[in-house]
This record gives structure tokens, sequence and C-alpha cells, in this order.
């Protein structure tokens, strides 16, 4: 699952990069504080995959962690493919989210005991 999430991942933000060079948009024109916010993210999600590796909860916490950010990344396409400000936005989002919600049900589904 992580295998194919890392490719969906690398493969998505590809075409999202191509997309907003398209669309003109740079990133110093990216808002701010949604900039701050994700790197605060990015930081408090390493030190709790880092907390659950001391602790030999790794695989479950990454897992769980894992299902929550792809439910919201589902729900985030979900809403950019009804009111993208373009077709090809809501065509972007609908692809990507088609291919996101298998791996989002297989995290989810994870159960360590059978590794």
């Amino acid at each position: 699952t992580n295998s194919n999430f890392q490719t969906w991942l690398t493969n998505t933000k590809r075409e999202a990069d191509d997309l907003l060079v398209r669309a003109e948009v740079k990133p110093t024109s990216f808002d701010k504080k949604m900039v701050s916010d994700e790197k605060q993210a990015k930081t408090d999600m390493a030190e709790k995959l880092e907390n659950a590796r001391l602790t030999g909860s790794l695989d479950r916490v990454y897992a769980r962690e894992m299902a929550f950010e792809a439910q919201k990344l589902v729900t985030e396409f979900n809403t950019m493919a009804k009111k993208g400000p373009a077709k090809a936005f809501k065509e972007f989002a609908t692809t990507s989210n088609n291919s996101l919600i298998p791996l989002q049900k297989a995290f989810e589904d994870f159960d360590e005991s059978k590794d």
C-alpha cells in the first residue's frame, strides 16, 4: 500500500504542478497561512510518527494517520471536482480522487496482525 501511495503522490504532484503552470499560478501567490499550516502539519506528523516508532507502534499509527490524511484529500478532491475554478481542475480532482480512494481504504483496513 505504501509504495502505491508514494507512486500516487508523485504522479498527482506532477499533474498538479503542470495544471498550476498552465493556469499561471505561481508558488509566490500561495496563501501564506496555508503554507505555514502545511509546514506545521508536516512537523507534527513527523513527531507523531517518531513517537510511534519509539514505542513500537509505528505500523498501526502510520496506517491510521495515512487513512486519515487520505480521507482529508478525498474530501478536498470531492469539493474541487464540484466547485473547481475550471474544467481542467475538476477533471484533475476527479481522476486523482478515483485513484486515491482504494489506497485510503487499504490504509483504513490495515491489520498489523496480518503482516
